[in-house]
């Protein structure tokens, strides 16, 4: 938690320079955010003259910059007992449907607190709020209208001499904001982010948006922590709370990224020698590579943390480490699904260059529209449903981010009951299950490629001739993945029952294949697996004089005495069900691979034909 608190405290300090204004600011609501622009948010202006005295000139709605700066924006939130900002956000909005009015309430607690400034001009404001309250409030009800969610922040304007300003460029509204937001009868303790003796903060760290989710200070969790005393258990100094909330709205803004179903993820730069230039680099970067617009094509098979930050991971500094907190929005509430701590820039790229190079492995083998991902890992392992469970899918992610070893049982067996479901489901369906096969390689080989101490060595054998030729071709090609006699054996087994599967498909309807029916729903035992053996020989023997099916070639043969050399070969059966029935699926979904393309016997001139 303490490191997290200073992560945010150094992201606000990169930018503030001590600058007050900045730090009290907060970021607008996704609600008052135009839809189809979300760099500008809606707007209702009382506009104002002052000649003698101040009038209403007249009130308007506006598309304008999301920027909190101009407005004063700060939200009310936890502990704030007054309207502390000349903006405010309306939700919904219309007047006289609540009593008392919220509108008619903000705007008094607003005239009554800048009455007590020494300000002829906000004496001025002041007397003209408590007089036209409710006036205003009738105006932007009508004109809060035009919005269709009835939504939008509520600020002023002022003519003076033909020139529009804003709240901001008012040097008596400025330094109201400013005391509004002033430290009071604050006591003095150690700093629980940067140790120093302070004057504490007294609002709440779950005050600030970006740590709603802190439980550290709910009832209960820490004895004798109430509402009076949070600033002596968690004691944050002003700076470092002011740097937070800066902090906070920088995250929101610029570092807040979309993930897969409903989720989203904060990226949290570090840098490694608290260089807080390098650190603020990093988040332009980010902000920059974020404000590129993405065309549809290149997000649908991947998020956009993926495409904004793996794919960029090139353009940041090695010199910072990043946090990773997955969230998913729960009606008010961030609901925070997984923390990733302390990630080294060159791991990140590590991570990044091996995605592109299993996805340009798995081209060559599932086609050129195959497209590998982290959204492979979603779809491999999340059932689509309004409520997905997703503990599977973020118990990979974090072995992948952490530089963990794969856990195959686990990919292995969200692979099976894809499969499975896809396979002997409705029969348009059939073809699909083979990407349950390539998503599960492609997954074990990211994890393989990643830790590059578990790659896979080529098992002895003592064959020779044409069938250590095949079976060298097939070690090459799939990296050694197969490297044992009972895994050799069964991929084998798999590539013949793949290659009768395509041969009935062609000489019968395409959905239908009579020989799915003898796979005991993948769920083959050793017994099972060697006595499909035998069947599966005397089909191909049947239908080997069918035309276009290829089942009479040298290649066929070839198969046929690997894959009972190792079936025979094979003593100790070590594998699971899930496990044995992924790898003889396997076999099934390769069987025309590059290394076991069908030959169709040699001609008198040596030729071969190919399919």
């Amino acid at each position: 938690m303490i490191l997290t608190l200073k992560s945010v405290r150094d992201i606000g300090r990169s930018y503030s320079g001590g600058n007050d204004i900045d730090r009290l600011l907060s970021t607008f609501p996704p609600y008052v955010k135009v839809k189809e622009d979300q760099e500008n948010i809606q707007v209702v202006r009382v506009n104002l003259k002052r000649d003698n005295e101040i009038s209403l000139k007249n009130v308007d709605c506006a598309y304008l910059e999301n920027d909190p700066h101009p407005f004063l924006y700060k939200a009310l939130q936890g502990n704030d007992k007054n309207l502390l900002s000349p903006t405010l956000v309306l939700r919904s909005y219309e007047y006289g449907k609540k009593d008392p009015d919220p509108l008619i309430a903000s705007l008094k607690n607003y005239s009554n607190f800048i009455r007590q400034m020494n300000s002829e001009f906000l004496n001025e404001l002041s007397a003209f709020l408590d007089e036209n309250a409710e006036k205003i409030s009738v105006e932007i009800s009508e004109k809060i209208k035009t919005f269709k969610n009835k939504s939008a922040i509520i600020t002023f304007t002022f003519d003076f001499d033909g020139n529009i300003l804003y709240p901001a460029d008012f040097k008596d509204i400025l330094d109201a904001f400013l005391k509004s937001n002033e430290n009071k009868n604050s006591k003095t303790a150690s700093c629980c982010v940067c140790g120093k003796t302070a004057p504490i903060f007294k609002k709440r760290l779950s005050d600030i948006e970006v740590f709603k989710f802190a439980t550290v200070e709910k009832l209960g969790f820490l004895p004798n922590m109430n509402e009076k005393n949070v600033d002596k258990i968690l004691p944050i100094c002003e700076n470092c709370y002011k740097d937070m909330q800066l902090g906070s709205k920088i995250i929101l803004k610029n570092l807040d990224f979309s993930f897969y179903f409903k989720d989203k993820v904060w990226v949290i730069p570090k840098s490694l020698k608290d260089d807080l230039k390098v650190l603020k680099q990093t988040i332009e970067i980010a902000e920059k590579i974020r404000s590129v617009t993405l065309d549809k094509e290149s997000i649908k098979h991947r998020s956009f943390f993926e495409k904004r930050i793996l794919d960029n991971a090139q353009a940041f500094s090695d010199y910072i480490t990043m946090d990773f907190i997955f969230y998913r929005i729960n009606n008010a509430q961030r609901q925070i699904i997984l923390n990733i701590q302390d990630v080294p820039l060159t791991w990140i790229k590590e991570i990044s260059s091996t995605i592109r190079e299993v996805d340009a492995l798995y081209k060559q083998i599932a086609g050129e529209n195959y497209n590998f991902g982290i959204g492979t890992i979603y779809d491999l392992t999340v059932e689509k449903s309004k409520n997905p469970r997703t503990k599977d899918f973020y118990l990979i992610i974090r072995s992948i981010f952490e530089k963990r070893k794969a856990n195959r049982h686990l990919i292995i067996s969200n692979a099976m009951m894809k499969i499975r479901s896809l396979l002997y489901s409705s029969l348009e369906e059939k073809k699909d299950y083979k990407y349950g096969v390539y998503d599960a390689m492609a997954v074990l080989d990211l994890f393989r490629f990643l830790n590059g101490n578990e790659r896979s060595e080529k098992m002895i054998s003592n064959l020779s001739g044409e069938e250590s030729e095949l079976d060298k071709k097939v070690d090459e090609f799939f990296n050694n993945n197969f490297d044992t006699a009972e895994k050799k054996g069964l991929f084998y087994l798999g590539v013949l029952v793949g290659r009768l599967v395509a041969c009935q498909q062609r000489k019968m309807d395409k959905s239908k294949a009579p020989f799915y029916s003898q796979l005991k729903g993948l769920r083959m035992k050793k017994e099972d697996f060697k006595g499909l053996y035998s069947k599966v020989v005397n089909k191909i023997i049947e239908y080997s004089s069918y035309t276009n099916c290829y089942l009479d070639t040298k290649n066929v043969d070839i198969i046929k005495r690997l894959c009972a050399y190792y079936l025979n070969l094979s003593k100790d059966w070590a594998l699971n069900i899930d496990e044995a029935n992924f790898i003889f699926a396997s076999g099934m979904t390769l069987a025309f691979a590059e290394p076991l393309k069908v030959t169709k016997g040699e001609d008198s001139d040596g030729k071969v034909e190919k399919i």
